[in-house]
């Protein structure tokens, strides 16, 4: 929020100057110096007729919410299956066991959030028990909701005999 804050700041004193000044000319009785003056010189503030006001906006929106996703997904609650899988190379770069508590999370979100979510922790919850687990991986079968665990993970939850699971989960 800081942030927002600070470049709405930055952008408005920049531009509210420019908008709001009369442009400098010289005195009226100053013929000499005005019969000097040629278009090139700048003696005023610049024509912004051209400037292309809305790819300005368009940037400065995109500023202002670029990591605004992340921070609803991490608030966010999710409800969906949870399955497990064996481990290995995850999308996230790491090589992981069966052994580690990790999950993936649905394909669909970790695109659209460009694989930020990677490192993060995972609180899941399943018939009162919970588990936390570390984000390392995408899974392409588990919807927009549902996370695929380590067997490690999915045991501190149920055994792995039941599959699958109806579980909540949100970042932490």
């Amino acid at each position: 929020m800081y942030k927002l804050t600070l470049m709405l700041f930055a952008f408005i004193s920049l531009v509210l100057p420019v908008l709001s000044s009369p442009a400098p000319m010289p005195a009226p009785e100053d013929h000499e110096l005005q019969a000097r003056m040629t278009d090139s010189e700048s003696w005023y503030y610049p024509d912004l007729g051209d400037f292309d006001w809305t790819y300005a906006a368009d940037r400065l929106v995109e500023a202002m919410t670029e990591n605004l996703y992340d921070r609803l997904t991490v608030s966010q609650s999710h409800h969906g299956r949870g399955t497990w899988y064996q481990p290995g190379l995850g999308n996230c770069g790491w090589t992981n066991t069966e052994h580690d508590l990790i999950v993936a999370m649905p394909k669909v979100l970790y695109d659209r959030n460009k694989g930020k979510n990677c490192g993060q922790m995972v609180h899941i919850t399943y018939k009162g028990k919970s588990t936390t687990a570390k984000m390392v991986d995408s899974c392409p079968g588990c919807g927009t909701d549902g996370l695929d665990m380590s067997p490690a993970t999915f045991q501190k939850l149920a055994p792995l005999s039941v599959g699958v699971l109806q579980i909540e989960w949100h970042f932490v």
